[in-house]
């Protein structure tokens, strides 16, 4: 029995050596994985096909091999974090990977501000349309679609007229430079009217709200402003109150309302997309202890 589970192994690994690294190129990696704390192992698949590799049935046991609650995400506060160079390096006990080392590290690199904008729009390009969009298509509607979830009025707004323009939207390069473009726009208009080096969770709310849009809000948290109706509704769809109990709240209630929980948001999300690094870096070490029989 136990030849035929070493023969079902062998032949599984036989199986995925053409989509994973052999021993000696995981040696190399290690070796400069723990020579330097900045290195990051990358996949040569996509992460999305380890971890499901590891949530399958494991042909020998015919056990799970899931992540452990021990190793969640929510678990990282009772570890050594240092940050350097825009990345957290996690010094992981020894438990995690039982292995004798001190130097085992994971690291994750801090989403700048485009990457973060384009999860909270379209998840990482997994939504690209919105729910009312038939057809699936940049093609043809006025309404935000695509990477960066992007209106017919803002390609108007650089100028961008045509439709090609619209189709452009599903591309993500494209669409980013699109919102590049919007922002430094939208920026200069702040920034005419005194509003400049807003964080970044307002600057994100440009996007949303547009520059008059956002405008108008800080002027309300301050008492300067009163809410259009349409504003006033423009902020209920995109937060988790409703039109009425913000119309209760007033304006200047309303606004603050709204920024802390966006500021609450764009901080969830960072934390979120660390999180997915972290998943997929143990269950990369995971597989490879399992592939090659090295130990980090």
């Amino acid at each position: 029995m136990e030849h035929l589970s070493t023969l079902i192994i062998s032949a599984l690994l036989a199986g995925l050596i053409v989509f994973f690294p052999t021993t000696d190129e995981v040696a190399r990696k290690n070796k400069q994985f723990t020579q330097n704390s900045k290195t990051i192992i990358q996949p040569t698949v996509s992460s999305a096909l380890i971890i499901s590799w590891f949530n399958e049935t494991s042909p020998d046991t015919t056990e799970h091999m899931t992540l452990s609650s021990a190793e969640s995400f929510g678990d990282l506060k009772s570890l050594n974090i240092k940050v350097a160079n825009e990345q957290l390096i996690l010094d992981m006990p020894e438990a995690v990977f039982d292995t004798s080392e001190q130097e085992d590290r994971i690291v994750l690199k801090t989403p700048n501000y485009w990457e973060i904008v384009y999860s909270i729009e379209s998840k990482q390009g997994k939504r690209l349309y919105r729910p009312l969009n038939k057809e699936k298509s940049c093609d043809n509607t006025t309404a935000p679609c695509g990477h960066y979830q992007i209106s017919a009025q803002a390609l108007k707004d650089i100028g961008c007229n045509t439709d090609q323009c619209k189709m452009d939207r599903e591309s993500y390069k494209q669409s980013l430079t699109m919102s590049q473009a919007l922002e430094k726009i939208n920026l200069g208009r702040l920034a005419n009217k005194g509003y400049s080096h807003l964080p970044d969770y307002q600057k994100y709310l440009i996007h949303q709200q547009g520059a008059t849009g956002i405008r108008n809000i800080l002027d309300a948290q301050d008492g300067r402003h009163t809410f259009s109706k349409r504003l006033m509704k423009n902020i209920a769809n995109n937060s988790p109150y409703s039109y009425k109990t913000l119309n209760h709240y007033g304006s200047q209630l309303a606004a603050v309302k709204f920024l802390n929980y966006w500021k609450n948001k764009w901080e969830a999300e960072i934390e979120m997309i660390f999180a997915e690094q972290y998943k997929e870096q143990i269950a990369l070490r995971k597989y490879l202890q399992v592939a090659s029989n090295i130990r980090f």
